[in-house]
């Protein structure tokens, strides 16, 4: 009788151990880098399908505001736009690090989720964004030739 209660929880263990396995390893991620400084304008991350419908993803964004001698960053925002347009600016100090964690892709008013700063002496941006779902993310820097046009129809 021992053995059988021993040996039933190992088994369960075990198995939900595999379970939780084969989940995590079906997730898609994408990542895109900033670098305002470089001439970056803003990174943007989609949680849609190729039809542009949306599908639930995590996005995750650190953003380092640089006040290096010569780059000019000062106290700004992270701004985070929304597929709709809707806006969130987050205060950020010169040379100070932000981090982001943020559920999206509920509706199409998240299904696209753009990052940038805040213009021309505000802010100089360096840092990722980076996006993870069970179905296919795209992440981009812009303004290169391949990245997705935004808001997302």
């Amino acid at each position: 009788m021992q053995k059988a209660l021993v040996f039933g929880p190992t088994v369960a263990l075990v198995c939900l151990g595999w379970i939780a396995t084969a989940q995590a390893e079906s997730l898609k991620t994408d990542f895109a880098l900033l670098n305002e400084p470089g001439g970056d304008q803003n990174v943007i991350c989609r949680c849609a399908g190729p039809q542009g419908l949306p599908t639930g993803c995590q996005i995750k964004v650190t953003m380092g505001n640089r006040n290096d001698p010569g780059l000019g960053g000062v106290n700004g925002f992270v701004r985070v736009t929304y597929n709709d347009l809707d806006f969130v600016d987050y205060p950020i100090p010169a040379g100070t690090t932000l981090n982001i964690t943020m559920a999206a892709g509920g509706s199409d008013s998240d299904k696209a989720v753009k990052v940038s700063g805040d213009g021309s002496g505000g802010s100089m941006l360096v840092g990722q964004m980076s996006a993870e779902s069970s179905q296919t993310v795209r992440c981009c820097t812009s303004p290169a030739s391949d990245c997705q046009t935004f808001p997302v129809p």
